[in-house]
């Protein structure tokens, strides 16, 4: 089957403090994974990919060699000269800063168990929106015809599934005279074609990988969802990106020798 790269950019305003701000542009598109990326993903969760994970540092951000936070403000001040405002409220902001401080991933799977991807409270307010948007995007992917997630205990065979990955991630800044703004960024879909072996572990379809055999009702499902992405920009979505929008900017900050924590005054230095 040939690779789809299906893609449509689309603009929505994120809320901070309760107002609109400047409207950020969000790429969405299908991407086929191949066995070795599916392997990657892999042995960086821990686990089949599936669910949504927020990836990556921030581009467009100058090299920091001071930064503050200003908690009245819910601003942080870089290198003296630059205001950014943190796009997630202050309960978010420290769920991300202490769970980055941990480990570096940040994501959330639904399945047989909920799984949490790196050190996100469970229950937390990103977390939820994790799960929200997961199960959100999760419905419209496999609309038509449920996923085949678990195997029969009763039957001696192996059988088939697919899982949805939804990946945030390529989060680009830009200045704006004296405030740094988020220019853009990227959500991947892909879809992980599975095995659900009777002894319960579930691996990727190695084959299917190799000779890209999806679904094709999923990729159609998908390519709906593309075609009409406005109607999926609700609220779960809206607090996703912002979400990620703050791990790209902390990760580069954390980059700079900066401890998360310190900075929002979560512990002493």
């Amino acid at each position: 089957m040939n690779r789809l790269a299906f893609s449509i950019l689309f603009s929505f305003f994120v809320l901070i403090a309760g107002f609109p701000a400047a409207a950020a542009p969000l790429t969405a598109q299908y991407v086929p994974l191949d066995e070795g990326q599916v392997t990657g993903v892999m042995t960086r969760y821990g686990s089949v990919p599936g669910g949504v994970t927020l990836e990556g540092s921030g581009s467009g951000i100058p090299a920091l060699h001071h930064v503050r936070y200003d908690p009245a403000a819910n601003v942080f001040i870089l290198n003296e000269s630059l205001r950014y405002s943190s796009p997630v409220g202050h309960a978010e902001l420290r769920e991300i800063a202490q769970a980055l401080e941990k480990d570096n991933s940040l994501g959330f799977s639904l399945g047989r168990h909920e799984k949490i991807f790196g050190a996100l409270p469970s229950g937390g307010s990103v977390a939820e929106a994790l799960k929200g948007l997961d199960i959100l995007l999760g419905k419209a992917v496999f609309q038509n015809k449920p996923p085949q997630l678990y195997f029969d205990p009763f039957s001696s065979a192996a059988r088939k599934g697919t899982a949805a990955y939804f990946r945030f991630g390529d989060y680009t800044f830009q200045r704006q005279e004296n405030e740094l703004q988020l220019l853009n960024a990227r959500l991947n879909i892909s879809l992980i074609p599975l095995i659900h072996h009777t002894d319960g572990t579930v691996l990727p379809d190695r084959e299917a990988l190799r000779t890209q055999n999806s679904e094709p009702l999923y990729e159609s499902n998908i390519r709906y969802v593309l075609g009409r992405f406005e109607q999926f920009s609700q609220p779960v979505l809206q607090k996703t990106v912002r979400c990620g929008e703050a791990a790209a900017f902390l990760r580069t900050v954390k980059s700079s020798g900066q401890n998360l924590e310190v900075l929002l005054s979560l512990k002493n230095a």
